[in-house]
C-alpha cells in the first residue's frame, strides 16, 4: 500500500506580500523608489512584492511536503484565471490537490504588509464568494489512505460535522488509524470554542489564549486543557518565547524559540509551526521533541522569504537533529 497521506483542510488564497521599510503612515504612497529620508522625518520604501499561494491549511501542507511528508490539501479551489497558478504551485511543492472541488468563484486574496523595522505582518483578507467545503465533503474521500487530518479553524459548523463523520468511520473500522488535529487561531470568536473538543491534537494561538485571560503559554495550556478531549494534547506557540503543550496526563512541556540571524518574513510562521509539529508527531516522536522541532522550523522560516528555502537550510544547519 502507498504511504498514507496527511491532509490539511481549509482555504487557499493569493497572498500579495509587500515588504516595506516600516509600516506606512495613513494616506501616504510607498513605492519602490520612494525616498528613505524626507524633511522632518524618516521616509519609506517598498523593498519587494511577491504574489504567493497562501492560506493556513495550504501553507501547512506545503511545509509538511517540504519536510518529506506525503501531503494533501483539501479545500475549494476557484475555477478561473488563477486555477492553473494554484495547481502548478501545489505541484511544484508536491502537494496533492486532485480531490479538491473546483468552483466558479473569485479568488480570495490576502494583502500583506511586512515591516522590516518591526518584523510584523499586517493582513487584510477578502473572500467575496468562494464557498467553503460542504459538511459531507469527506464522505467522498477514501479515509483509509490517510493517517492524519488537520482542520484549519474556519467553516466551524461544517468542520464539526466532518469530524463527527471521521469519528464514526473510525468506530466502524478499527483498522482505520487516523489522527485528527484542529487549529484555533482567531481570537474573540465564540463559535471556535467547539473546536477544543474535536481533535486528539489541538493547536491554539497566543491571541486565542490571551482572549481567554491568559498571559503566558504554560498557564494557557494548563488552564484550557479541560476543554479538550480526554487523552488529547493541547499546544500553544507563543512567538519569540517558544511554545508549550499540556499532555494527556496534565503535565506541561515547553520549548524555547529558535531565533534566526534576522527577521525577514513572518508570514506563515504559525502554519509552519503546526506543520512541523504534526510531522514529528506522525512519526511517533514525543511531544517535547515535536515542540522543539516546530520552534526550530518556524524560527528558521522567519529568517527567509517564503517556505522553499527551508529544506536546504535545515539540512545544512543540522537543526532537525537537535
Amino acid at each position: 500500500m502507498p504511504e498514507r497521506r496527511v491532509m490539511t483542510v481549509g482555504m487557499v488564497c493569493v497572498d500579495i506580500i509587500n515588504y516595506v521599510v516600516r509600516f506606512p503612515d495613513e494616506d501616504t504612497d510607498v513605492g519602490s523608489n520612494s525616498p528613505l529620508e524626507v524633511p522632518g522625518g524618516l521616509g519609506n520604501r517598498c523593498l519587494d512584492q511577491q504574489w504567493c499561494r497562501g492560506g493556513n491549511a495550504s501553507n501547512s501542507a506545503t511545509v509538511l511536503s517540504l519536510l518529506g511528508a506525503n501531503a494533501e490539501f483539501f479545500g475549494s479551489i476557484p475555477q478561473g484565471d488563477l486555477t492553473s497558478f494554484f495547481e502548478e504551485d501545489f505541484r511544484r511543492d508536491r502537494v496533492h490537490v486532485d480531490r479538491c472541488p473546483r468552483l466558479a468563484a473569485r479568488t480570495p486574496t490576502s494583502c500583506v504588509i511586512v515591516s522590516a523595522a518591526s518584523g510584523t505582518r499586517t493582513i487584510v483578507h477578502s473572500n467575496s464568494d468562494l464557498p467553503e467545503l460542504p459538511a459531507d465533503a469527506l464522505r467522498r474521500l477514501p479515509l483509509r489512505e490517510y493517517d492524519w487530518i488537520h482542520f484549519e479553524g474556519r467553516n466551524i459548523a461544517n468542520v464539526n460535522k466532518m469530524v463527527e463523520y471521521v469519528r464514526a468511520e473510525r468506530e466502524k473500522n478499527p483498522e482505520l488509524k487516523l489522527t485528527i488535529s484542529v487549529e484555533l487561531e482567531k481570537a474573540n470568536r465564540p463559535e471556535l470554542d467547539t473546536l477544543f473538543s474535536l481533535g486528539e491534537v489541538v493547536f491554539i494561538s497566543k491571541d486565542v489564549a490571551m482572549s481567554k485571560g491568559f498571559t503566558d503559554m504554560e498557564s494557557a495550556v494548563r488552564g484550557l486543557k479541560a476543554r479538550t478531549l480526554p487523552g488529547s494534547v493541547l499546544i500553544c506557540p507563543w512567538g519569540e518565547l517558544g511554545a508549550a503543550a499540556c499532555l494527556a496526563d496534565g503535565s506541561v512541556v515547553t520549548s524555547e524559540a529558535h531565533r534566526p540571524p534576522s527577521v525577514v518574513d513572518t508570514v506563515g510562521a504559525g502554519d509552519t509551526f503546526i506543520a512541523a509539529c504534526i510531522w514529528r508527531l506522525r512519526r511517533g516522536d514525543p511531544v517535547n521533541r515535536a515542540l522543539r522541532t516546530a520552534c526550530v522550523v518556524a524560527g528558521t522560516k522567519v529568517g527567509v522569504k517564503g517556505f522553499r528555502p527551508l529544506p536546504q537550510l535545515l539540512k545544512d544547519s543540522g537543526l532537525l537533529h537537535e
